[in-house]
């Protein structure tokens, strides 16, 4: 293929990779030629080759795999798995185990964190933080409780946290008739999370914000009580809603 300018050349092997990915010239699971083979073929350099690889990385079209070479991956695919989120079945977390010891610390509330709580800034939280996996599938799991809920509950003085479905079973044994509220929301991994969760290149992370809520049988609006930040890699997964 003859490239052209002004046009950078590693943008264009990078388009021209694209559009055969997307038309299936390269199909999910075939590896890309090597980067010898495509220098030759768009008469550049591996550099330049190297280069416009990257950007398809960073799109999630491909995949680096030692030692199968670059992976071409379906960003059409459907996710392995679905969970469904509808009336109490927001509840359910079948088949998730915890894949090792859970960590228990305290945090001060994040400005966003605070305001779906009803808290101040700052206000000290109660966190569980750990990592659960599923046939072959990783998410993390933090449990935030403020003090302020804490001081009415058995673990006031004991940093160790227990698992949403205990706390919550609490809650309800106290009265309480609980509801819950999902908001989902996607960003890139930071941190640990790229090996917490195994996260490849070019891959989002869907976030699900759990807020759960003590009703009032006066009809005033329900308190809240706890939240759960559950992480998946966006890939994996698919969250369904049931809409009455």
């Amino acid at each position: 293929m003859k490239l052209v300018r002004p046009v950078p050349m590693w943008q264009q092997v990078a388009d021209h990779m694209r559009d055969e990915i997307l038309n299936g010239t390269y199909t999910a699971g075939q590896p890309l030629p090597s980067e010898e083979a495509l220098a030759a073929e768009f008469g550049v350099s591996r550099p330049t080759i190297r280069e416009g690889i990257k950007t398809l990385v960073a799109e999630g079209l491909v995949e680096v795999s030692r030692p199968r070479g670059t992976i071409v991956r379906d960003p059409f695919s459907r996710p392995r798995c679905t969970e469904q989120h509808t009336g109490s079945s927001v509840r359910r977390d079948d088949g998730w185990a915890d894949a090792g010891e859970s960590a228990f610390y305290r945090a001060n509330a994040t400005s966003d964190q605070a305001e779906l709580l009803g808290i101040p800034v700052g206000e000290p939280l109660l966190v569980r933080a750990v990592i659960q996996q599923s046939n072959g599938l990783r998410r993390a799991i933090r449990l935030y409780l403020p003090f302020s809920v804490a001081g009415t509950t058995p673990w006031a003085d004991d940093p160790h946290l227990p698992a949403a479905r205990r706390l919550y079973r609490h809650f309800a044994d106290a009265g309480m008739a609980l509801t819950w509220t999902e908001r989902v929301r996607a960003r890139m991994p930071v941190g640990d999370e790229t090996t917490d969760l195994e996260v490849p290149p070019g891959v989002p992370l869907l976030i699900v914000l759990r807020l759960a809520q003590a009703g009032h049988a006066d009809g005033t609006s329900p308190a809240p009580l706890a939240l759960e930040e559950i992480r998946h890699r966006a890939d994996q997964i698919e969250l369904a809603f049931a809409l009455a």
